[in-house]
């Protein structure tokens, strides 16, 4: 499977993720496609660091700083909203939902926070390595 092939699975994970959460199954199937969500990206760092291609590790490593550092400024900007106006707060509110598809989806929180935390270290260490 190419790169190319990677990035587009990830994408569709994505929005089966997404879909999942606007219907009501099993807990497992949730957090199975949660997981597998993960998968694209695991297998485009593993082979960017076997084949030392330093443009991957850094856009995987990008992807992840970003969606951990808006997690984190939605989620309190959402709790200081409490305060403010209730439109605001669902706004608010459904763009997190956006943002977590994977969280949402598996139900979890830690292990989609602990997935991207992985990536970034990973290819954190990575880079450093090849440097």
């Amino acid at each position: 499977m190419s790169n190319k092939q990677l990035y587009i699975l990830w994408v569709v994970l994505a929005l089966l993720c997404a879909a999942l959460t606007l219907v009501s199954l099993p807990g497992w199937v949730g957090l199975a496609a949660g997981v597998a969500f993960f998968a694209p990206p695991a297998v485009l760092v593993h082979r960017a660091s076997r084949a030392e291609d330093m443009k991957t590790l850094a856009l995987i490593q990008k992807l992840a700083l970003a969606w951990l550092t808006l997690t984190l400024v939605l989620l309190v900007l959402n709790i200081l909203s409490v305060a403010m106006s209730a439109m605001l707060g669902t706004v608010l509110y459904y763009l997190l939902a956006v943002l977590t598809v994977p969280m949402v989806c598996c139900g979890s929180w830690v292990l989609a926070i602990f997935a991207w935390a992985c990536l970034f270290v990973t290819c954190l260490q990575q880079l450093r390595k090849q440097k």
